[in-house]
């Protein structure tokens, strides 16, 4: 079985019995929004679990 989460601009235009759509609230938020963040400074605090933040942070990541 495989869960999706839709995101903007993408339609899901097909069922399949192994498709299961999460009721998701739909975040416009993208891989490069959350590296270009990090590296400008700004915080990536309620964009990530905390221990991804924490890993990204102590490890240096993006800057």
């Amino acid at each position: 079985m495989l869960f999706v989460c839709p995101i903007p601009g993408d339609s899901l235009g097909f069922e399949h019995s192994l498709l299961n759509r999460i009721d998701a609230p739909m975040l416009d938020i993208s891989a490069t929004f959350i590296r270009d963040s990090i590296k400008n400074d700004l915080s990536a605090k309620y964009h990530l679990p905390e221990q991804v933040e924490e890993y990204i942070m102590d490890k240096k990541l993006y800057q």
